[in-house]
């Protein structure tokens, strides 16, 4: 009866966790590898702060150059997984109803995340990449272990 049970179990809990892998999982801190905008690559140097994207799972978001945050308290973001390539908005001001996104796509694999988004109000990108024809900018993120 026991074995029954956990094989129902592990054959419910199957479908919930190839959604969440189909999406990766977006929580957590990421620090920026590198970032192209209109076909040109800027990485960091040695001179320049890091800068880290910290996603939480409420869906609040908090931007870091070096140890100063970046804009408000109030950043957010959404994503949708189940989008082909998924999606990413990022939301300037939770707090407000019309607050300005920025649209973009993003991808997960193993340990690195690469995002492209919109400038602030444009279009969502159709593709990973940038060109002078397609305003965007291109990021690459690393995905940064927890330090326990």
């Amino acid at each position: 009866m026991q074995a029954t049970l956990l094989a129902l179990a592990m054959t419910l809990s199957v479908p919930a966790l190839k959604e969440k892998a189909k999406g990766g999982d977006i929580v957590g801190e990421w620090l920026v590898e590198s970032i192209k905008s209109t076909g040109k690559v800027k990485a960091p140097d040695a001179a320049s702060e890091e800068m880290r994207y910290i996603f939480a799972e409420n869906g609040s978001l908090v931007v870091m150059r070096g140890e100063r945050k970046v804009g408000g308290n109030a950043r957010g973001y959404t994503i949708d997984p189940k989008k082909s390539p998924a999606t990413l908005d990022l939301i300037a001001d939770t707090t407000v109803q019309e607050s300005p996104s920025t649209h973009g796509l993003f991808k997960i694999e193993g340990d690195q995340m690469t995002m492209v988004m919109s400038r602030r109000g444009g279009t969502r990108p159709m593709a990973f990449g940038v060109s002078p024809d397609s305003p965007g900018t291109l990021y690459v993120l690393q995905r940064v272990k927890s330090r326990e």
